[in-house]
């Protein structure tokens, strides 16, 4: 650590609780303290009583403990400290001590030891163990995070209806969510490093039409259907690509289609049934050849037809015989008749 990011360090006083039966030597650990530029408040104990109150009340943000004292020894403290608060670091400063004793320190969870006859030592002890506190906060924050981000993934993950898995290039499947396991009947461990055709067509190699062999030679999305029992499903693949642009993964989704595909062949149908009533309509179009005076029409083969005759027969038309006003007082002059007599 160099001096800028010591002194950003101890800006806020530290608050060091000691636990010690000599004066002098706490002292001398003051003073040493000071002397490394450290900023610190502290409260300095030896008996249990006092060294729990102080836990709660005083809050340390370090503790520096004696190894050996007559009522109330270092690692009593250093069981206590991480029973009770295990995030406070815990240093041993002591007289004397033997390598075992330092290594039984250590995995007791005692972040450092320091002997008395080299207290110049104890600052950079203090700012390693903070430090050492410090990432281990950062490093579990961290994990919190990508915890908590694998479980909002999995969560949406879950909760698409579509069966979805990630595949590798050998088409082996790396992770499902529920929906396919419901939709395989199978467990996601059950699921996991099967190959999607062995456990969707049941069959040791990829069908005829692959969506998986197929986007893994144009890396671009393929799609296909199938049935399956009563159901209709779509089969789509997606490529994942790496930063270098290579296929490294597949998305695979199978999507229940079955209510789309009878609705597609229901509009199919609907269109044919039109098509074929369209073809049955009769029309008249284009120029008629009439006769000016008989009223005949001509048709294609060159015969005259009456008129009534040849639009019956290129239309759905029909006729009901009778007489205008006009011609009927021409046929039948003085005579009165009514319009029903005339259409009939």
């Amino acid at each position: 650590m160099d001096q800028a990011e010591m002194k950003e360090r101890t800006s806020e006083a530290l608050r060091i609780l000691i636990l010690e039966d000599v004066p002098a030597d706490a002292e001398m650990i003051e003073r040493e303290l000071k002397n490394n530029g450290t900023a610190f408040t502290l409260n300095c104990v030896y008996k249990k009583d006092d060294f729990l109150k102080q836990l709660e009340a005083f809050s340390p943000d370090i503790i520096l403990s004696d190894y050996s004292m007559p009522q109330f020894n270092g690692m009593e403290a250093l069981e206590l400290v991480k029973a009770l608060y295990s995030s406070i670091p815990f240093i041993i400063v002591t007289g004397s001590i033997s390598e075992a004793t330092a290594v039984e320190c250590m995995k007791a969870g005692a972040d450092d030891y320091v002997l008395k006859e080299g207290l110049k030592h104890i600052g950079p002890a203090v700012e390693g163990a903070l430090e050492k506190k410090r990432l281990k906060e950062e490093k579990e924050k961290a994990e919190q995070i990508v915890r908590q981000s694998a479980w909002e993934w999995q969560t949406i993950f879950d909760s698409v209806n579509d069966a979805i898995s990630l595949i590798n290039m050998e088409g082996k499947i790396l992770q499902c969510n529920k929906a396919m396991a419901s939709l395989l009947g199978k467990t996601a461990h059950e699921i996991i490093g099967s190959t999607c055709w062995e456990l969707v067509h049941i069959t040791s190699e990829p069908i005829e039409g692959c969506s998986f062999i197929r986007m893994r030679e144009t890396h671009q999305r393929e799609t296909m259907r199938f049935a399956s029992g009563d159901r209709m499903l779509q089969v789509t693949v997606d490529p994942v690509l790496g930063e270098d642009g290579d296929l490294v993964r597949m998305v695979h989704i199978i999507s229940d289609i079955t209510a789309l595909n009878r609705a597609e062949e229901q509009q199919k149908n609907l269109i044919c049934e039109l098509q074929n009533a369209l073809a049955k309509v009769k029309k008249l179009s284009g120029f008629l050849p009439i006769c000016a005076s008989c009223k005949k029409i001509r048709d294609d083969k060159g015969y005259w037809n009456q008129i009534e005759n040849y639009i019956q027969d290129h239309s759905e038309a029909d006729f009901s015989h009778g007489l205008c006003p006009e011609c009927a007082e021409n046929l039948y002059p003085g005579l009165k008749l009514s319009f029903k007599d005339i259409d009939s």
